[in-house]
């Protein structure tokens, strides 16, 4: 890679994807962005898994407002800083990090990134499988045959939708912003055809909105709302780390904080309420209660509906994969090594490591996809509290962006060698604090808590430890980038 290099930036720090860029997003987009990371085979079964952990409905509600909320108020603080710079997740990372440092929480992000990547293209194909047995029942002699644990027809679609992300992913950010602009109006139109339709079949008055097989009550239900809150804020706790990679686009803080306001609780409160309609109404209309999508959509006896549903939930499916775990690895992978790694060279880097990790065997092997996960994802938390201390608390939210692409020893963000060690410090023990609570069996009952305290302890140990380091503090008179 050659470009023509802004005076003053290193190589080692700079390619064109990685520094500023124009700003031309609006709220839109940034509410786009949001459904088509809510309106996914993984979304629809984890807000049916909400309504069955024995809480009324109103309680489900509460506990759905209360944790969407607080990733709405997350996001907001994590767009700030790329909104302010124009630039992505892993550029701000240098901030706390320091300019190499920052490849430590990339790297983190960019794994996690890899290893749903690929299971989230293995669930869409196996949902799109369903649909190609239903008009093609000869092709059931494919689905025996087994290569590195897949069927040829699981193969089959697997490659498919890799090949089709890949697509959509190299044709650039544009194309994946106009490609996240209908994806997700288009489930919602479905989403509310299929449940018209359930509904009519079913009759009004056999639509429960507690899905559960048992009823809590007391403390119990009090304490189940406290983790149904806990899993939101997990579930969303990986593209909103990230989040910065596509607030850096857009015009204003103004339109970031609409966009997610409609994008986060409107959206998901909406998208919640018509999948448990949904998923409700399979009990009567098909004998059993469904909680995949493409399963139901697969039951309609007619085959115009089973093409538009399955198209619409592969099509969210892919829209959530790129957006959360296309384009942040995209970025990460390329921090790296920016003279030799282009956004698109990242991307690809990812796709194709997500092949080699067999998705299919970790999603097929709950311990291992578990374990594996957990441990990733007990970095996030201290991700976040140290980013947000570093910026809110110790940077006073001041950013020099020239010195973002700065690799000299007198560097703003260059530290010590750098990577600031006062980060590191704090990361490591907020972490295996994260990796105890998965391996211990003690602690398990605190695991859905992990990111809360991974957050907390990242943050604080940050905040002591920064005090304490003159050389993490930016001059007072620096002003706001």
């Amino acid at each position: 890679m050659s470009e023509q290099l802004p005076n003053g930036y290193s190589p080692r720090l700079y390619n064109e994807d990685l520094g500023p860029l124009p700003q031309k997003w609006n709220w839109y987009n940034i509410f786009a962005f949001w459904m088509s990371d809510v309106h996914s085979v993984g979304g629809y079964v984890f807000a049916a898994s909400l309504f069955a952990l024995g809480l009324a409905s109103w309680q489900v509600l509460i506990a759905l407002l209360c944790g969407i909320c607080i990733v709405q108020l997350i996001a907001n603080l994590v767009a700030k800083p790329s909104q302010q710079a124009a630039v992505p997740y892993p550029v701000i990372c240098r901030l706390a990090f320091g300019v190499f440092g920052a490849n430590i929480p990339a790297v983190i992000r960019g794994l996690i990134a890899v290893a749903w990547y690929g299971i989230q293209t293995y669930l869409a194909s196996s949902a799109l499988i369903i649909v190609v047995l239903r008009f093609f029942p000869s092709m059931e002699v494919y689905a025996t045959p087994q290569f590195a644990g897949l069927s040829y027809l699981g193969w089959f679609g697997f490659l498919s939708l890799w090949f089709v992300q890949a697509l959509v992913f190299w044709a650039g950010m544009e194309s994946i912003r106009r490609f996240i602009d209908w994806a997700g109006p288009v489930v919602y139109a479905v989403m509310f055809l299929l449940a018209g339709w359930i509904v009519w079949k079913a009759g009004w008055s056999n639509i429960n909105f507690t899905l559960a097989e048992k009823s809590l009550s007391g403390w119990q239900a009090f304490g189940q709302v406290i983790v149904a809150t806990a899993l939101v804020v997990s579930y969303f706790s990986g593209p909103t780390l990230n989040f910065g990679d596509f607030s850096r686009y857009c015009r204003s803080m103004s339109d970031v904080r609409r966009g997610n306001f409609w994008g986060l609780p409107v959206n998901f409160l909406a998208f919640s309420l018509v999948t448990v309609v949904i998923v409700s109404g399979t009990l009567p209309v098909f004998g059993e209660m469904l909680h995949d999508p493409i399963a139901t959509v697969a039951r309609i006896d007619n085959d115009v509906a089973v093409l538009l549903g399955a198209f619409a939930f592969v099509t969210a499916t892919i829209g959530i994969n790129i957006v959360a775990n296309f384009v942040s690895p995209a970025f990460d992978f390329a921090n790296v090594a920016p003279s030799k790694i282009s956004w698109r060279a990242g991307g690809m880097i990812a796709a194709i490591a997500s092949i080699f990790i067999t998705p299919w065997n970790l999603f097929n092997n709950p311990e291992v996809i578990h374990y594996t996960l957990d441990v990733l994802a007990a970095f996030i938390g201290p991700l976040f509290g140290i980013l947000l201390v570093d910026y809110y608390l110790i940077k006073k939210q001041q950013i020099d962006v020239d010195a973002l692409f700065n690799d000299g020893s007198s560097g703003r963000y260059y530290y010590s060698g750098g990577i600031n060690w006062t980060a590191v410090k704090a990361l490591v023990p907020a972490t295996l604090m994260g990796v105890a609570i998965t391996f211990t069996p003690m602690l398990q009952p605190m695991a859905n808590f992990a990111w809360f305290t991974g957050c907390f302890l990242g943050g604080v140990l940050y905040f002591a430890l920064a005090r304490r380091d003159s050389t993490v503090h930016l001059s007072p008179s620096l002003g706001q980038a």
